[in-house]
């Protein structure tokens, strides 16, 4: 029986990413993959297959630091760098608005699904805390195939042992 694991991101292209990426590991039955696009829809899909293993948390914040570059000038401008200092927290407040809870209400409702949060955010440490606090391994981005593959190896050995 293949390793089900539940991808749950709003990332355009990522279910296409790992479906190409893993297509050898999906073929040989190893990895089944559901996707979902936020923690309602992942609570959806664990209710259908309870026999999913492993969840990766890899929701991208709405917010665009593009939004706020002057779309005149090639390096940012004082008006820049004061706004994004005002609204980059938001960017990291969404951020946990939308991963953290799904990795709290995992762990409270379903503790023996493994967990891992991928990050693109700078903040390593924190990232690193706040994912342990929710006993989620951390994956940092850009991350490759072959990185992925191990986490998820890792987490499938913990799940079995």
């Amino acid at each position: 029986m293949p390793a089900q694991i539940l991808f749950v991101t709003n990332e355009p292209g990522m279910e296409r990413l790992i479906r190409q990426c893993f297509k050898d590991k999906i073929k040989a039955n190893k990895y089944q993959f559901t996707f979902a696009i936020d923690g309602i829809e992942a609570f959806k899909e664990i209710k259908s297959n309870p026999e999913i293993q492993l969840a990766i948390v890899d929701m991208i914040p709405q917010i665009s630091i593009l939004d706020w570059m002057p779309r005149e000038r090639k390096l940012p401008d004082v008006k820049f760098l004061s706004s994004f200092e005002k609204h980059g927290n938001n960017l990291i407040k969404e951020y946990y608005c939308q991963n953290i809870p799904i990795l709290s209400a995992l762990n409270s409702n379903y503790p023996k699904i493994k967990k891992i949060l991928a990050s693109a955010l700078v903040d390593v440490e924190l990232i690193r805390m706040s994912a342990i606090d929710q006993g989620a391994s951390t994956l940092l981005k850009p991350y490759d195939s072959d990185e992925l593959e191990q986490m998820i190896e890792q987490s499938l050995l913990l799940t079995l042992g």
